[in-house]
């Protein structure tokens, strides 16, 4: 009787010894299921930075380039006057 409850205790320790192997491999695959939608998420955060950064960037140069424009402009009208 006494082999019985010592096979019965090996399959019991070996099941369980299964059972932290596969918690372990489903906390691993949980963990880089999350990281990855953290990854995806700062890519969608870098790339909508990145709009507006260039959106503002844009802006400003448009404003820059009109603004020598119009001082341009001036400075052709008194080089007209001057000759």
């Amino acid at each position: 009787m006494m082999e019985v409850y010592e096979g019965m205790d090996r399959v019991l320790g070996h099941l369980q010894e299964v059972e932290r192997k596969a918690e372990d491999v489903l906390g691993d695959r949980r963990q880089i299921i999350d990281l990855d939608i953290k990854r995806n998420q700062n890519r969608e955060a870098l790339r909508a930075l990145s709009k507006d950064t260039d959106k503002s960037d844009q802006e400003q140069l448009d404003q820059e380039i009109d603004t020598i424009r119009s001082q341009l402009k001036e400075k052709v009208n008194q080089l007209y006057e001057a000759q």
